[in-house]
């Protein structure tokens, strides 16, 4: 591979080496040279916080810089699911640190969104990694056919302020509801996965399973909110590291990988 396309990570380490490749609006994808690529499962939505995929404007314009607002996050996966924020004072800020990059949300007003969503789908698989802040009543997105996330909803309260996790169902709480005690403090780096096949499904944080029910809820999603359900109750404060959204239900070695590949991102090992 050409070195100039190469990127030192701080999981060099481990034997992993990234190459970007060019991708639509000057973004590049990443892969692993003889390992785990996340664009080979064919993902609906793939976020990374890095600042080739980041941009100032809703746009898509304006080049960003370490501690700047974020109102455009690209969407890597090629189906052009971006993350937008028009209202500058509502964004979040882009941060790097350790050779680590995240969005820093306020846990007031900021979060990202994409309108469209990613249709209807029944079996799906979700990583992505964070580190709270400050625990309160947020959410670390949602999936949602209406703005208000109480239809055939998926939302991520991870934690909820009452130190305890709730995933799916949010305006029926019988309906598939994944939840338990969050066993990570405030200021952990957390790797966090669902995934929904058949009327099954697991929430794990950091390969463990926390969680499993039978979930009658399906994706019917009208819209994509990261850092918040699209409700200023429930804004997250802290760290997202990225995520991804896979149209299927990935099997356990998948898995494992995925969340080995966002756990680098938030600098653990798994």
């Amino acid at each position: 591979a050409d070195a100039a396309m190469r990127r030192v990570t701080p999981f060099d380490a481990r034997g992993y080496y990234y190459y970007y490749s060019a991708e639509t609006r000057g973004c590049r994808a990443p892969a692993i040279f003889g390992g785990f690529n996340p664009l080979s499962l064919s993902p609906s939505g793939f976020w990374l916080p890095e600042p080739q995929y980041l941009f100032e404007e809703e746009d898509g314009t304006g080049t960003i810089t370490a501690t700047e607002a974020v109102g455009y996050n690209a969407d890597i996966s090629g189906t052009g699911l971006h993350l937008i924020h028009a209202t500058a004072g509502n964004r979040p800020t882009y941060q790097t640190g350790g050779g680590l990059h995240w969005l820093q949300f306020d846990g007031v007003d900021d979060f990202l969104a994409n309108a469209t969503g990613v249709g209807a789908v029944a079996d799906f698989t979700i990583v992505w990694a964070q580190r709270e802040t400050t625990r309160q009543n947020g959410a670390a997105f949602s999936y949602s056919t209406d703005d208000a996330g109480n239809i055939n909803r998926l939302i991520a309260h991870t934690p909820f302020g009452d130190g305890n996790f709730y995933v799916d169902a949010y305006s029926d709480l019988t309906d598939g509801r994944l939840t338990g005690v969050w066993p990570h403090a405030v200021d952990d780096d957390v790797v966090c996965s669902f995934r929904r096949s058949g009327a099954s499904a697991v929430f794990r944080t950091n390969g463990v399973v926390r969680d499993t029910g039978s979930d009658g809820t399906a994706i019917t999603s009208d819209i994509i909110v990261y850092g918040s359900l699209n409700n200023p109750l429930f804004r997250f404060a802290g760290r997202l590291y990225g995520m991804i959204f896979v149209p299927s239900a990935v099997g356990d070695g998948v898995l494992a990988n995925l969340e080995t590949y966002f756990g680098a991102r938030a600098g653990l090992v798994l």
